[in-house]
């Protein structure tokens, strides 16, 4: 997982049709006890799926998913706060409303795959995917409606686009693991180290690892003489470069690849 940077500016689409349909929700929720008991779900619509909300977040996530960095389609639209309801862990009953309110809310939306968002059995039979789940260091803190402030929150799940998955997950070889609680939750939630998960990024460590190989034997590889260090230079250099090139920002997986690179001595140009 990468920090992400989100365009200051959202989408006309959201500005103009999302504003109007989530004052429409918000009354809603004023007005009809049903809906703010969750008896009755709120009319969310797909506005929030546009084609220029599409446009503008694959441009700030250079294609790719939010949260495992994947390019694999389909990639969707989807609601880090969840829209329709919420769960603080997956033994838990799903509560009623979700956050309604942030249902066409630019800050709320990013592209993710559908392994990370979309709840399923993996290919080890055990559940995986966000779904409905949006845990809390507190859920007594929760913002139940839009009277309430999401200020008090404390998210467990990491935001991209709001905070450094570098201080949170670490990675040993392809494998994330967490370096605090956050990170354990992200890891959890999203089933990051899951058979589904894991089964995708082995093929780029394996690039990683046999240019790192081929660059810790090339002074081997090339003689000692004063036009053999020429050339050894040369391709250590082109090595390394083909390495900061995994890592770069629109490349898949690149947090892993900057991972592994830092280990070896050999972290990426800023």
């Amino acid at each position: 997982m990468l920090r992400l940077t989100r365009p200051q500016r959202s989408p006309e689409i959201l500005q103009t049709k999302g504003h109007l349909k989530t004052q429409e929700l918000c009354d809603l929720f004023d007005q009809s006890a049903p809906h703010r008991t969750g008896a009755q779900s709120f009319p969310i619509d797909d506005t929030y799926r546009d084609v220029s909300v599409r446009k503008a977040l694959e441009r700030a996530q250079h294609h790719k998913c939010c949260y495992c960095e994947s390019k694999a389609p389909p990639l969707e639209v989807e609601h880090h706060r969840p829209k329709s309801a919420v769960q603080q862990t997956r033994d838990d009953a799903v509560e009623r409303p979700g956050y309604y309110w942030l249902a066409y809310e630019w800050t709320n939306l990013m592209l993710a795959c559908v392994h990370c968002n979309q709840p399923r059995v993996g290919s080890d039979g055990t559940p995986t995917g966000k779904g409905m789940l949006f845990p809390l260091a507190d859920p007594t803190k929760r913002a139940r409606s839009h009277h309430d402030s999401l200020a008090q929150e404390e998210p467990l799940l990491l935001n991209p686009y709001e905070d450094n998955p570098d201080e949170h997950i670490g990675y040993r070889e392809h494998i994330p693991y967490p370096l605090t609680s956050r990170g354990a939750a992200t890891i959890e939630v999203l089933k990051l180290r899951g058979k589904s998960q894991l089964a995708r990024p082995p093929a780029t460590w394996k690039q990683v690892q046999e240019r790192l190989e081929l660059l810790g034997s090339l002074a081997d590889i090339v003689g000692g003489n004063e036009e053999s260090q020429d050339q050894l230079l040369a391709l250590q250099q082109e090595c390394i470069e083909q390495l900061w090139t995994m890592a770069d920002e629109t490349a898949e997986y690149a947090a892993m690849v900057r991972a592994g690179l830092t280990a070896w001595g050999l972290p990426p140009e800023p």
